[in-house]
């Protein structure tokens, strides 16, 4: 439940002060960067304790189908991280062209400061607050977890005995 507990304040503090990113002027470069702190503080232990959750998805998996499959789960994961990286380059570009008529040789015209500032405080905000919620009904828990570790321990012990 700790686990759970302080990534989604994490992820839900780093969401609000994303969107509060948003609500800076473009010239307000001291408040970008105490926000931009903030944020990092509020979610930089988040970051460990999701791959520790990414541990417990694999022995899950093996509770569940009796084989264990934590490098094609922790590959899976990568897979995901690096797909995320290159669509969210793209999508940012998608956003800023289908949105606010971004042109690259205009790149600081009010449209193209309008979308800078769009992307990185509501869509960002957007995508945290969807991570908070995710990790709020996510359904293995400290008591879960423990109950899995001591079905699986009994499970290894009996095919040892054998």
């Amino acid at each position: 439940m700790a686990i759970q507990a302080v990534s989604v304040a994490g992820f839900g503090l780093a969401a609000l002060g994303t969107f509060a990113f948003y609500l800076l002027s473009p010239t307000n470069v001291s408040g970008m960067i105490i926000l931009t702190v903030l944020i990092a503080i509020a979610y930089a232990p988040t970051i460990p304790l999701v791959w520790a959750i990414f541990a417990d998805v694999a022995d899950y998996s093996e509770l569940k189908t009796g084989r264990r499959f934590t490098g094609m789960v922790f590959a899976t994961i990568g897979f995901a991280l690096k797909s995320g990286l290159a669509l969210g380059s793209a999508s940012f570009l998608w956003i800023m062209a289908g949105f606010f008529n971004y042109d690259t040789k205009l790149p600081a015209a009010p449209d193209a400061i309008a979308g800078y500032r769009a992307c990185s405080g509501i869509v960002v905000g957007l995508l945290f607050a969807i991570c908070t919620v995710l990790l709020a009904v996510y359904q293995l828990n400290k008591y879960t977890t423990i109950q899995m570790a001591d079905e699986l321990a009994e499970r290894r012990r009996k095919v040892a005995a054998a």
